[in-house]
């Protein structure tokens, strides 16, 4: 999809650019900050994506469910196949784990970390929420009424 908004970018500067054979870099920011976005975009405040971390794919289906069942998130993306490195009591780790990207609303936060403690396997559990600044009309509205 990003591929394809950019694609369309370069064809819309190209268009009144005609001169230029090759679009660099900077000159494509330029261009798709002057020409209107062929995909709109709209300031999302109250809405956040949580990154955390499981040992594996049975575990974090697991935790997707419960935290979708609870509507602490409207979605659950699982990214398997992780390699993690990290400092664990003094000593430097490296797992395989799986990512799950959960989007929520800044509101459903408190509940959200309270089922990934009450229900995950680790002891201190990876929780970072990380805010959507902004997203397309379409998704943000789906997003708000998926935590209804």
């Amino acid at each position: 999809m990003a591929v394809n908004r950019i694609m369309i970018a370069v064809e819309l500067c190209a268009k009144h650019s005609a001169r230029l054979r090759v679009l660099k870099p900077k000159l494509l920011l330029a261009c798709l900050r002057q020409r209107s976005s062929p995909v709109a975009v709209k300031a999302a405040r109250s809405f956040a994506a949580v990154l955390v971390t499981a040992p594996n794919l049975k575990s974090a289906r697991s935790l997707a469910k419960t935290i979708l069942q609870a509507k602490a998130a409207a979605c659950a993306n699982l990214v398997p196949q992780l390699e993690s490195h990290y400092w664990w009591q003094g000593k430097l780790e490296r797992g395989n784990e799986v990512l799950l990207i959960f989007k929520t609303s800044k509101g459903k936060l408190p509940v959200l970390e309270k089922l990934i403690l009450e229900h995950h396997p680790y002891d201190t559990p990876e929780m970072l929420a990380l805010p959507i600044v902004s997203g397309t009309e379409r998704y943000l509205a789906w997003l708000g009424a998926s935590l209804d």
